[in-house]
This record gives C-alpha cells, structure tokens and sequence, in this order.
C-alpha cells in the first residue's frame, strides 16, 4: 500500500511539473505576441504622424500656389478692371492676412481706394443726372399744364382740361383727348373725334391708320351724337380712353402721318391728323400725367 501511494503521488508530481512547464511556454508566446503587436503600433503611429504632415504641407503649398502674394495681386488687378470693389476688397483683407509683410498690399489698397473715389464720383454724376432730368421733367409737366383751356361744370363739379388749340364746339373737325376732375380725385381721360360738313355720312365707327398701325374705334350703339345748322351737319363721338385707345393715341402722336376714316354704311369721310392735333394730344398727355393721371393698363 505504501509502495502504491508513492507511486501516485509521483505520477501526480509528474503531471503538476509538466503542466507547469506547458503554462510557461504559451505564457512566453503570447508575451512575445503581444510586444510584436506593439511594436507595429507604434510603426503604425509613425507612419500616420509622417502622412499628417505631409498632408499638412502639401496643404501649405496648395494654399501657396492658390493664395501667394503674386496670385492674391493678380486677382486684385482682375477685379480691379471689371469694377469689383467688393471682390478686390476681400482680396487686399486675404493678403493682409495671410501676408502682412508683402509689398503688393500697398498696391491692392491704392487700387481700392481709386475704385472707391471713381464710384463714388459715378454714383454723384448719376443722382445729379436724375435729379436734373426730374427737374425737367417737372418744369415740363408743368409747362404742359400751363397749356390746357380750364372749364368747370358749377352743376356737375367737374373741372375739364383741354389743349388750348383744341376746338371748343363739337360742330368742327377734330381729333383730340382731354381729361377731367372732380374733388381732387384721380383724373380720367376722355377721346373725342368730330366731323362736321355738308353732308351727312351716318357713321358708326372710326378706322385709324397710323403709319403701317391700324386702329378701330367702334361706338356702342347711341354713342355716336348728331346735329345740324346753318353751317351744316355735324357728327361726334365722344368716349372712355383705355388701353387700347391709349396704345393708338400714341402711335399717332409719333407718326408720320396719321389718316382717320369716318365710316358710315354708305359713305365715308377721310382725313388727315394735323402737326398740331399730335402736339395737343401730347400736351395733354403731359398734363394729365401731372396731376396724377394713370395711364391705362
């Protein structure tokens, strides 16, 4: 029995130093493994600390070729001939920035300061140019003014202005507009065209030609008035100017020659717009702008 339990606790020895020796070698792998595996880490580290930088240079030499002193002014120069105050402007604050020694920010800021003073002298000339154009346009308004024939109507209240070369009477021919008032309210325009002879033509519309526009002016039915006396038969029509109307007393006021045809069933009476119609229908245009008159649209 002795013998036996010797002999086990031998074995047992034997197993215990041999596992210990096992344990010891994978203890002394996994060491190695793992300083290797530090080891490229550590490489590893190196290697991106040395990209970074040089990323970080590449960086600096891109920004260079694109913001060096030499470009920076090149580009202020550019901007500087295509009246960029605004991009010249960031330009000189970029190269004063980024090169505050550099001798080409003195020239950047000349050039600046002389787009500055030249837009400031542009922009003196154009409101001096506006301002002297609405004087003009005032005086001239005014002047227009000055050239209408004022009748008021005690009934109605109704105040109308005229050229003052327009006929007074509606047995006369004539083409022309005026405008009316009443209680400062906006003034409204009105077109009239009068034919007076010694025949009747019994119209019931009108055809304008000016120059190579032609024009229609179709009455409703009862808008066209008529009338007679010693001096012979007259016929008249008197109505609203809208867009259209306004378009064609425009066309005649620049044309050449302008010819308006009386139109009847049977008959018809041709005749010709004079110098002076086309001026008194611009003065009164004039007018009628002047006290606040709209054109229609």
């Amino acid at each position: 029995m002795l013998k036996e339990s010797l002999f086990r606790i031998m074995i047992a020895a034997i197993i215990i130093f041999s596992l210990g020796a096992c344990s010891s070698g994978g203890t002394a792998e996994l060491s190695a493994d793992l300083k290797n595996e530090k080891e490229n880490v550590s490489v590893l580290k190196t290697e991106n600390g040395n990209l970074k930088n040089e990323i970080e240079q590449l960086k600096k030499e891109i920004d260079e070729l694109k913001n060096g002193p030499d470009k920076l002014l090149a580009a202020g120069k550019l901007q500087f001939e295509n009246e960029d105050l605004n991009g010249l402007n960031t330009t000189l604050s970029s190269l004063q920035s980024k090169h505050p020694d550099s001798e080409h920010i003195a020239t950047l800021a000349d050039l600046s300061a002389q787009m500055t003073k030249e837009i400031e002298e542009k922009n003196k000339r154009i409101a001096a140019e506006a301002k002297a154009k609405e004087e003009e346009e005032k005086a001239r308004l005014a002047a227009a003014t000055g050239k209408m024939r004022k009748e008021y109507d005690e009934i109605t209240e109704r105040t109308f202005y005229n050229d003052k070369t327009s006929a007074k009477f509606v047995n006369s021919n004539s083409f022309h507009i005026y405008f009316g008032t009443k209680d400062g309210s906006s003034p409204w325009l009105r077109l009239a065209i009068r034919y007076t002879g010694d025949d009747w033509v019994f119209m019931d519309g009108y055809t304008i030609k000016a120059d190579d526009e032609t024009y229609t002016v179709s009455p409703s039915y009862g808008e066209i008035q008529r009338d007679n006396g010693y001096s012979g038969v007259w016929e008249y029509y008197d109505g609203n100017v809208a867009k259209y109307e306004m378009d064609m007393i425009k066309a005649i006021i620049s044309s050449k020659k302008t010819i308006i045809r009386h139109q009847g069933d049977q008959f018809h009476y041709d005749r010709t717009v004079t110098a002076a119609e086309k001026k008194a229908l611009q003065n009164v245009l004039d007018a009628y702008k002047a006290m606040g008159g709209v054109e229609p649209s």
